[in-house]
């Protein structure tokens, strides 16, 4: 209800300033405080009557976790939150999901009413989303230094050249979308995804269709990449100007160098490529591979995540990774050190590379940190944010507040600067130049939110420029629709490989005699699945995809994983064959193994050593060529 009295007062304040009616004007202005101040109330907690029970209380906190599990269930039955049923969150309730957290406690009558407000807030929300102003200075600010903001502890958000706001969720611009942008918790994910892809689709670029069907569109590339001289045991050996030349990376990099902006939007679904939209046709050079799918997608796997997060350096482990007991230890940060133009370049490039990849429905998996998505979609980053990436200095900085006075005078400079990278305070002189300023008890609490600035605002630069890249292939301002959680998973996926929601999209080649559901064979495969960890399990997906991981929901999926039967020459002994797979079609040629063991470690083999795709065969005189000029 408030939102929609601020939409109805803002129209009332447009026509006003429309008629030069100052009191019209002063009067809707005051309207708009009043209902931002209840807005606000709402957003930061207030809920009911403070004499209600805690378990009739309702809070913004209640209403996010609701939003949370609305949008679990709705992946587990692949359906649209309106078309879900009550009963549905109810028995979520019952079994204890494992995201219901306190609303076990609210009585669920309360609960059924609180999804139906949230269902009306949502068909409301969806009919105003086109109507919002997205600019990017709208949400990323219009800071010179980068898109990196840090919410200071007294709820001003900062930039690094010292611009604050005091919007506490540091979205700036028209009311209406500052407030939407507030309350894009209380958004189901499907319904930003819904719009999400409107405004994908409406910013594709035509591609004329081929006469023939089976023919290829002449406005669709074909793209040679060598896979053989990007073998990453190569690569570790060469220089970093050969390994970046050789990578993947580099070949794709130097393909579509001639690009324009529209090239990288562009999505065409061939007859043949089971529903994968694609903007370039792959050839591996020395492989036997057509390129249904598989072959688009492994570019992207490769040259998106392998490569940027291991040879080529673009991304590193975070601190956290070496420091024992610390959180996030799998985490990878942009890598910061020795910055220049041509590492910019490259990480704009990375950032095309994984927008085109979402336009396709492709999700790369980065594991990057809230440091990382919260700039992204516009919000702004703190203490917190930094623990998570470095407890290390977070520490330190935490040691630094409990010194007492004389404690901050005996500090010795040169141990600050070792531990800290700074050892006094940056200040501007009445002659506008910068000055330090030895550390004195005065001047600690500077001292400490100067570090903390320079430790949050690190990747300003290089994660600028990933989001220009990201730019280029996708609808970059419309990010800030979604929270950090969202747009991880938008881009990257879920790194859990869920083997139950693999199930429901497999089917068997029954046509095969001794292939279904209750095969010997089939039932030691699921217990191998289940047997493996999550990387491996990754793995695996790799192999028979091309990716490694798997669409959020059933109905996300574009064709089902099919299990068939043995190939001819694996029929006999079936014990001594490996598996094998057709990427492009999210198929496995399964061999009648005798038991799980021996499942399991020939999938284990086949998955960790298959290095080429599909039928292979010997074109060894174009092996040594770099794919592209």
């Amino acid at each position: 209800q408030i939102i929609i009295n601020i939409q109805a007062r803002q129209e009332e304040l447009y026509r006003a300033q429309e008629n030069g009616d100052e009191e019209a004007i002063a009067n809707s202005r005051a309207a708009l405080d009043s209902l931002q101040d209840d807005l606000e109330h709402y957003s930061t907690g207030g809920g009911l009557a403070e004499d209600c029970a805690p378990s009739d209380t309702w809070t913004f906190e209640d209403d996010k976790l609701l939003v949370v599990l609305v949008n679990l269930v709705c992946d587990e039955h692949g359906v649209e939150p309106q078309n879900l049923q009550a009963s549905d969150i109810i028995d979520a309730l019952d079994a204890g999901h494992s995201e219901c957290g306190r609303l076990m406690a609210k009585p669920h009558d309360l609960v059924v009413v609180r999804l139906a407000l949230l269902l009306a807030f949502n068909l409301r929300v969806g009919q105003l989303l086109p109507y919002i102003d997205l600019e990017p200075a709208q949400c990323f600010g219009t800071s010179p230094t980068g898109i990196i903001r840090v919410a200071e502890r007294d709820g001003r958000i900062t930039s690094s050249v010292g611009g604050s706001s005091g919007m506490a969720g540091g979205v700036a611009g028209p009311v209406l979308t500052s407030w939407i942008m507030s309350l894009k918790w209380l958004v189901f994910k499907r319904t930003k995804i819904g719009f999400w892809r409107e405004v994908v689709k409406a910013t594709e670029t035509y591609v004329s269709p081929p006469l023939d069907e089976y023919e290829r569109p002449g406005d669709v590339p074909i793209i040679k990449v060598n896979r053989i001289v990007a073998n990453p045991s190569t690569l570790k050996t060469q220089l970093s100007a050969d390994r970046m030349k050789n990578s993947l990376f580099g070949q794709m990099k130097r393909n579509t160098s001639s690009w324009g902006d529209s090239a990288w939007r562009r999505s065409y679904v061939d007859i043949q490529d089971a529903g994968q939209e694609r903007a370039f046709v792959v050839k591996f050079i020395g492989e036997g591979v057509d390129d249904h799918g598989g072959p688009y997608r492994a570019v992207f796997e490769t040259a998106a995540y392998e490569e940027p997060s291991t040879v080529l350096g673009l991304l590193k482990p975070c601190p956290n990774s070496t420091q024992a007991n610390s959180v996030n230890r799998d985490k990878v940060v942009f890598d910061t050190d020795n910055l220049s133009v041509a590492r910019l370049r490259d990480v704009s490039f990375l950032g095309k590379l994984v927008g085109l990849a979402c336009r396709h429905s492709l999700m790369v998996p980065l594991n990057l940190p809230s440091l990382v998505w919260k700039p992204l979609v516009g919000l702004p980053v703190d203490r917190k944010d930094l623990r998570a990436v470095d407890m290390g200095i977070d520490d330190m900085l935490r040691s630094v507040e409990r010194l007492t006075p004389d404690q901050v005078a005996e500090l010795d400079p040169t141990d600050l600067q070792n531990a800290l990278h700074q050892s006094c305070v940056m200040k501007v002189g009445t002659d506008g130049l910068m000055h330090e300023e030895p550390l004195s008890p005065a001047n600690r609490a500077e001292f400490i939110r100067q570090v903390e600035h320079r430790h949050l605002e690190a990747m300003n630069p290089v994660l600028t420029a990933f989001l220009t890249g990201l730019g280029t292939a996708v609808p970059a301002p419309f990010l800030p629709l979604f929270t950090p959680e969202e747009l991880e998973v938008l881009l990257c996926g879920k790194p859990e490989i869920d083997i139950e929601l693999l199930k429901k999209v497999t089917e068997y080649d029954t046509a095969t005699e001794g292939v279904n559901e209750d095969a010997p064979h089939i039932k030691y495969f699921w217990a191998a699945l289940e047997q493996m960890d999550q990387a491996q399990r990754a793995n695996f997906i790799n192999f028979v995809s091309a990716r490694s991981r798997l669409p959020n929901s059933v109905d996300e999926f574009p064709m089902n994983f099919k299990i068939q039967g043995p190939k001819p020459g694996a029929k006999n002994e079936p014990d001594k064959h490996l598996p094998s797979s057709q990427t492009c079609f999210f198929t496995l040629s399964l061999p009648f193994y005798s038991s799980q063991q021996v499942c399991y470690q020939r999938l284990l083999y086949a998955i960790e050593n298959a290095t080429t795709m599909d039928d292979d065969f010997t074109n060894r005189e174009e092996w040594g060529s770099g794919g592209g000029s």
